[in-house]
């Protein structure tokens, strides 16, 4: 019997190769690979000692007795695949954060552990359990009201995790974070937990707009209504614990912009309305000041509104209140009106090249000369155009509501002297607040007053041309035959029996 290094005999090392690969199906794969790197170690002469060899032994028979314990599920790897961060590369609040999980074999946990933790105290910030119900799809806070994250997604064995940071979940002081994962399987437990090596910057938490900005203010006086093109200047005077923090420093304790709102009255940051930054330069600084534009689209129909200020750090957190989870600025003390929408058409009828009538659209179909307005206006003007040249004429209606306009018998008249022919058709139109419509044109309209009238009749009635009708008899003359005044969509003959 030959001995190894250190006095271990083949029959020794035998006995565990063959209780190993008798057992081996019952380890997990980090227990394999301890089993296969001991099997390795007594190959090689002259590198092990006995005492080497009792304490690996030792380990193996451990390995067996712990099998049971070992065979959860482990994490193979967890990665922070996507994490929205600011300009300075710190994720704030809204900002989503995504974690990819591949576990160590094909095996389905029933839940999967998520736990963010600040990476200098290890203080765990969230712990997100989510069961796995099914084996593809996503689970979303519908399936679990309690879950903190937006989703799961497994597919081909990963789970992907996309949370969001909400502080109204749990509190992120600025810090370094990091996650890390464990998946859960009934018959045997949690498995290990496996740590993304991705550090983040996290800031789950917002300044206070009361202790940053002393007031915020709008000039000059607005008497009128602002319309699209129409400009103020806000101004925000800042406290002086926002005049120690304004300035592009690095930190995430530090401030670098100031935001201005335009918002309907009473609603900070309403999503019509108009967002403005300063990024301060220079500091300290006392006081901030912008421009801003009424811009086309930018704020809703004619409402009261009012300017806001906030201030915003390094992670793109809006200041707040001490209790809001949203942002909350201070507003300006006084509201004024304002209009960004213009007026607009929509259902013109016709379209180019087609033709209208003065008859009620009940009489023929698709007739009439019609357009839908879309607010309130000051004033709606249509213009006729002959289109082989020649006086343009027009109509304006005063004081115009929102809704459906026709012209013609039963609704708005036509100009007394517009006659027949073919037209280029424009409708103008301003609201009230002075905003105008983009003008709707139309080429080449026929405008058809006349009637249709037929000509050359034949056979003609009794009374006219005193014979007896048609003679059927004779092909060439029981023809009926007339002739049009203009085109026709469509002709209808109707045979009557009116006796022998």
């Amino acid at each position: 019997m030959s001995v190894h290094s250190g006095g271990f005999s083949d029959t020794e090392v035998r006995y565990v190769k063959t209780k190993w690969k008798r057992r081996e199906q019952d380890f997990s794969p980090q227990w394999l690979c301890f089993i296969r790197n001991f099997l390795t170690l007594t190959e090689r002469e002259g590198e092990m000692n006995k005492k080497t060899i009792v304490s690996l032994m030792l380990a193996f028979v451990l390995t067996v007795g712990l099998s049971a314990v070992a065979s959860a599920l482990t994490v193979y790897s967890s990665t922070v695949t996507e994490a929205d961060t600011s300009a300075y590369g710190i994720v704030g609040i809204g900002g989503q954060i995504i974690v990819k999980v591949v576990p160590s074999a094909t095996t389905k946990p029933d839940s999967v552990e998520y736990l963010v933790f600040d990476n200098s105290t290890n203080s765990v910030a969230l712990r997100d359990v989510i069961p796995i119900a099914v084996t593809s799809g996503t689970a979303t806070p519908a399936d679990y009201a309690w879950m903190q994250a937006d989703s799961l997604v497994w597919s081909n064995s990963n789970y992907v995790w996309y949370y969001t940071l909400d502080p109204l979940a749990t509190a992120y002081p600025d810090s370094a974070y990091q996650v890390k994962v464990r998946l859960y399987l009934t018959a045997d437990g949690w498995g290990n937990y496996k740590t993304a090596s991705t550090v983040m910057m996290l800031d789950g938490s917002r300044q206070v707009t009361d202790d940053m900005v002393e007031s915020v203010d709008s000039s000059p006086a607005i008497t009128d209504t602002l319309k699209i093109g129409d400009s103020l200047t806000a101004t925000v005077v800042v406290k002086s614990a926002a005049s120690s923090l304004l300035g592009q420093e690095t930190g995430n304790e530090r401030l670098d912009t100031v935001v201005f709102y335009v918002s309907k009255e009473g609603v900070d940051t309403a999503a019509d309305g108009i967002r403005q930054e300063v990024t301060v330069t220079e500091f300290p600084v006392d006081t901030v000041s912008t421009t801003i534009t009424i811009g086309d689209g930018a704020l809703e129909d004619l409402q009261l509104y009012q300017v806001y200020g906030f201030v915003k750090d390094l992670s793109g957190n809006l200041s707040g209140t001490t209790y809001g989870v949203l942002p909350s600025g201070k507003g300006a003390p006084v509201s004024f009106y304002a209009d960004g929408k213009p007026p607009a058409f929509s259902a013109v009828h016709p379209a180019a090249n087609g033709y209208f009538t003065d008859l009620d659209a009940n009489d023929i179909a698709d007739s009439s000369f019609t357009f839908t307005l879309s607010e309130d206006c000051d004033w709606v003007k249509v213009t006729w155009t002959p289109a082989g040249g020649g006086t343009a004429i027009d109509t304006t209606l005063s004081t115009a509501s929102s809704g459906i306009y026709t012209f013609g018998v039963s609704g708005t008249a036509f100009p007394a002297d517009l006659g027949e022919g073919v037209y280029d058709i424009k409708i103008e139109a301003e609201d009230l607040s002075g905003n105008t419509a983009t003008p709707k044109e139309i080429a080449n309209v026929t405008y058809d007053k006349a009637d249709v009238t037929f000509d050359e009749l034949f056979p003609q009635d009794v009374a006219t041309a005193g014979a007896s009708g048609i003679d059927t008899l004779n092909y060439d003359v029981g023809k009926v035959m007339f002739a049009l005044s203009e085109a026709a969509d469509s002709v209808g003959i109707k045979y009557e029996n009116i006796g022998t």
